[in-house]
């Protein structure tokens, strides 16, 4: 193994770190966190852009992938705005979205982190979004999931949909101490993932 390495986030404003009150975010904490645990050198490149559906974070996956071919593992967060009620993006559609880029990290080669998503919990985001849609989601991720561990596939899952509500900002965004969290979520999926 490496003595460190790069991780490459892609995502919404989850992966970004909105509402972190010391402006920091998972993808960094991770970092940190193999660092610490392995003695080593890890750095992240976090390309969270707050708001975008998985159809715009479609359009740049191909191209984060192969600017950074020296990130092995890739993780991808994504469909809480689809789920806004003025956005309302169907559930087939979203699982096309994010199997399109699925295919496009492993067709590069790469370790592929892919999360579930956690319900509206409460007051404080600044759209409305449809947690029976999120649901729906969370079913489609699932499923690649458990394809994924039949067929041997490097895609591995990071679970956090149940993350507990005083981790949050408001009703979407994560508090520091909900960013460490995550992160630490992460870390267990890296090290389940190079054991297999």
């Amino acid at each position: 193994m490496a003595i460190g390495g790069v991780t490459l986030h892609i995502g919404d404003s989850l992966t970004y770190g909105a509402r972190d009150e010391f402006g920091l975010h998972y993808p960094e904490l991770l970092a940190r966190k193999l660092s610490k645990e392995f003695n080593q050198s890890w750095t992240a490149v976090n390309h969270g852009i707050s708001g975008q559906t998985t159809a715009e974070i479609l359009r740049r996956c191909y191209t984060h992938v192969h600017d950074f071919p020296e990130a092995h593992e890739v993780f991808l967060w994504a469909g809480f705005n689809d789920a806004k009620v003025n956005v309302a993006t169907p559930p087939n559609l979203y699982r096309e979205n994010i199997m399109s880029m699925v295919r496009s990290i492993l067709f590069a080669g790469r370790v592929c982190y892919l999360f579930d998503i956690p319900k509206q919990a409460g007051f404080g985001a600044p759209d409305f979004v449809n947690n029976d849609l999120i649901n729906a989601y969370n079913g489609w991720i699932y499923r690649i999931w458990d394809e994924a561990k039949e067929s041997g596939a490097r895609l591995y899952p990071v679970k956090v949909s149940d993350i507990p509500k005083k981790f949050r900002n408001d009703g979407v965004h994560l508090n520091h101490e909900g960013n460490h969290w995550v992160a630490d979520r992460a870390f267990e999926a890296v090290c389940k993932a190079r054991k297999r």
